[in-house]
């Protein structure tokens, strides 16, 4: 059973595919991002980073949120395949959280995952989360 590691003093250090402070991200416009002033650097993140903060801590994620004001909410649900296929995800959050979502102007949402069991080799049980912002 996967188990989370030990949380960071500073999470950003946590993510390598923060890269440069912009991560690459196909599933949003281009442009669309979230800056944050931490420890006297700019980071730069998208809607994808901020789904990666929240499959690591919950807490950390929604103090960004306040800190930065921003306008945005978080979708989780668990699924299990062979393959981590992050477009069949979007696809599927969006075809699930639209009408949930309808009370708020979506301009951009970007989604993240973390394997919280594997099953067998290339099959596991995921927990994938999605950030939609206005």
């Amino acid at each position: 059973t996967w188990s989370p590691s030990p949380l960071e003093d500073d999470l950003y250090d946590a993510f390598p595919n923060c890269t440069e402070f912009i991560p690459r991200n196909h599933t949003i416009p281009a442009g669309v991002v979230v800056k944050t002033v931490k420890k006297n650097m700019t980071y730069t993140c998208t809607l994808e980073f901020l789904a990666l903060v929240y499959l690591r801590s919950p807490e950390r994620y929604e103090e960004e949120r306040k800190i930065n004001k921003l306008n945005i909410t978080v979708k989780e649900y668990n699924q299990t395949s062979y393959s981590v296929d992050m477009e069949r995800f979007v696809k599927r959050a969006a075809e699930n959280w639209t009408s949930e979502l309808e009370t708020i102007s979506i301009s951009a949402f970007g989604c993240s995952y973390r394997i919280i069991e594997e099953v067998t080799p290339f099959y596991n049980n995921h927990t994938v989360a999605c950030v939609f912002g206005a």
